[in-house]
């Protein structure tokens, strides 16, 4: 999204509709401006810079003539900053296809109920030309370029992954459960899984994360409410489900939904019926239904975690994402990936990414996908603040990088402490649980404190007085471990 409140045009010859487009535009706080003719849009834009604009495929009364076409058109060709989107009554399905040849990122079906309608698809549109348009930024460089030829769905995946995602997308009316540990990537299948899915036309993407949810909170953000169902309660809402009509609902965490949010949500699935909450008649919906979690299924109906209802709607695609520890020969790729989406400047000799590679390699990664890109920023940052190329054994070491058995024993946080000093304390706390040789052992703890003994004196001088060492005894010792 290029500006925080985009500008939006909005070309539409009926005077009805425009208004109420408009009005629409406003209620989501978007600046929007609206003119009838395809004169009067190509004069805006040039008057104006806009981020988006919804335009009408017929623009007058002769349907023969698509004027928003030509408009579509030549805003691609002149203005290609500008995110596109065309709408019309026409229900032929060539429309919506020329539509996008020409360059308009969704094509939307009018009627337009509902401003929740629109805002589902203009913030989708923007955020999908955000990400090609920063794709296409990113491939301009060579390694981005050999890992999209690699990778085209712009995912680190394999092709289990593959087949199971287009799984998912041939089978629309079954839900999908997408299974993997936090930080391993589950919310980005699930959005590959509408981009193929809007290929051919917009669908609704509506993600929630049920975690974050408790109460009534809960059930108004999933199932709508009635101005004046509960205290605060200040107008209508539609809801999640309403919402991702025709389109894909993702619920991440969904095993923490309450039971009732599950019974109500049941329901929905077996027949689309569902209540707002305040009223007494019944909305529908109809959507594929994408859930994410970290826990075994058959588990969690059995601990009641899940009730055994649900779990047996839930039968389907199950996609299960392995964790990144698990997936050794694709961590090169991740690091890769992230160094390949850096704006700025950086400097990373071949030598120092084949060490950054391995030393990845030893570590269990708690978070996955998630915190290795969270440590390699924090090692790209300090490198920037230091002013110095990017050094693999500058790579910072947190305890949830650790296996749960390691972090729970650890001799203390190793968080912000020197890499050498924390591969010490992790030597030390195998050799306690399994002695191994005793000389390794030694050399790694002394080169680890001689270096960072040095780093903190300031010089070697003052180096000697903290450690108690003669000036020719810390030379040596600096040459046996080839720092000096």
């Amino acid at each position: 999204m290029s500006r925080k409140n985009p500008v939006i045009l909005v070309v539409e010859d009926m005077k009805s509709e425009l208004s109420r487009y408009l009005l629409f535009f406003k209620d989501l706080g978007y600046q929007a401006s609206g003119v009838s003719t395809l004169e009067d849009a190509l004069k805006m834009v040039k008057s104006q810079r806009y981020d988006l604009v919804l335009t009408d495929i017929h623009l007058s009364s002769d349907h023969t003539r698509s004027e928003g076409l030509e408009l579509i058109r030549t805003l691609r060709e002149e203005h290609p900053y500008i995110t596109l989107m065309a709408m019309s009554f026409d229900p032929e399905f060539a429309v919506a296809e020329t539509a996008k040849q020409f360059g308009a990122w969704m094509f939307l079906r009018k009627p337009i109920s509902s401003a929740d309608e629109l805002a589902i698809h203009v913030r989708r549109a923007l955020d999908v030309a955000a990400l090609q348009k920063s794709t296409i930024k990113s491939a301009s460089s060579p390694a981005m370029n050999v890992l999209l030829k690699k990778y085209p769905e712009g995912i680190v995946m394999n092709d289990y992954l593959r087949r199971a995602v287009r799984g998912s997308v041939g089978n629309e009316d079954t839900c999908t459960v997408i299974i993997g540990e936090t930080g391993t990537g589950k919310e980005e299948i699930a959005k590959l899984i509408h981009r193929y899915r809007s290929e051919q036309e917009a669908l609704p993407f509506v993600a929630i994360n049920c975690a974050n949810l408790q109460g009534e909170l809960l059930m108004s953000t999933l199932f709508g409410h009635k101005k004046g169902a509960f205290t605060g309660a200040v107008e209508n809402t539609q809801g999640a489900i309403g919402q991702a009509n025709g389109g894909i609902l993702f619920l991440d965490e969904f095993h923490r939904l309450s039971i009732q949010a599950q019974e109500r949500l049941l329901r929905v699935l077996q027949d689309g019926s569902y209540q707002k909450l305040g009223e007494s008649t019944a909305s529908y919906s109809r959507f594929q239904l994408v859930a994410a979690t970290s826990l075994d299924l058959e588990q969690a109906a059995m601990d009641g975690t899940i009730l055994m209802d649900l779990r047996m709607r839930l039968y389907g695609m199950e996609i299960k994402i392995p964790p990144l520890r698990e997936r050794g020969g694709e961590l090169a790729d991740f690091v890769d990936w992230y160094f390949a989406r850096l704006e700025k400047p950086y400097t990373l000799t071949q030598v120092e990414h084949d060490k950054l590679i391995d030393r990845c390699r030893e570590f269990y990664w708690q978070g996955n996908i998630r915190q290795l890109f969270g440590v390699l920023q924090v090692l790209v940052i300090n490198a920037s603040l230091d002013n110095e190329p990017i050094r693999a054994d500058r790579l910072p070491v947190y305890r949830t990088m650790l296996s749960p058995g390691a972090a729970s024993t650890s001799l203390a946080d190793v968080s912000g402490i020197h890499p050498l000093m924390s591969e010490a304390l992790q030597a030390l706390m195998e050799f306690a649980k399994q002695p191994g040789d005793l000389e390794k052992l030694i050399n790694q703890v002394e080169k680890a404190a001689i270096v960072v003994g040095t780093d903190k004196a300031g010089s070697i001088k003052d180096a000697c007085i903290t450690m108690n060492q003669a000036r020719s005894t810390l030379d040596a010792k600096r040459r046996k471990h080839g720092l000096a």
